[in-house]
């Protein structure tokens, strides 16, 4: 992970300082906090695709030809992770607008269960299947909950703002 996640980590650091900076002045000016977390995240996921698709279509290729024939495998794991890495480079907002709109009990807890299905999808890929067919299930499991996150933090913004519709009584 460490190869693919540091690209990601260099645009994620400087866009988190920023985007914490500008959340919070809109919600202290009572602006609203929707628009921005619907733009930042699509825009996220924009940003994101281009790169994901490539390294999805041709990881094993590229593996093997900057770092040699022995890489070839690693192509293999990384094309099955990038899935789950896309998800956790859009999940920036979710993470940083659920602390902004007071919900790290939920965090906390959404957590904990991430944890608990990651060690569950890992120990049953040990047990039952190879280590291939375990990266992907590990990676189908964390791109699952992190565009859960997104959602639930999207319904939270939305229903703090009073959008969520007849559930926001």
């Amino acid at each position: 992970m460490g190869i693919l996640g540091v690209p990601m980590s260099f645009v994620l650091t400087a866009l988190k300082q920023v985007l914490f900076q500008k959340a919070c002045e809109a919600q202290n000016s009572g602006d609203r906090l929707l628009p921005l977390y619907t733009k930042i995240t699509l825009g996220l996921f924009a940003l994101g695709l281009v790169p994901s698709a490539v390294l999805f279509i041709w990881s094993p290729q590229l593996f093997s030809w900057v770092f040699g024939s022995q890489w070839h495998t690693a192509g293999e794991y990384s094309r099955s992770l990038i899935v789950w890495l896309m998800f956790v480079f859009c999940n920036t907002p979710a993470v940083l607008f659920a602390r902004i709109i007071r919900i790290q009990r939920f965090a906390f807890f959404y957590e904990l269960c991430l944890l608990a299905i990651r060690v569950m999808a890992l120990a049953l890929g040990g047990l039952y299947l190879d280590a291939s067919r375990t990266i992907v299930l590990f990676s189908l499991v964390g791109a699952a909950t992190n565009v859960i996150l997104i959602l639930i933090v999207g319904y939270a913004v939305m229903k703090k703002e009073g959008h969520a519709g007849v559930c926001s009584k």
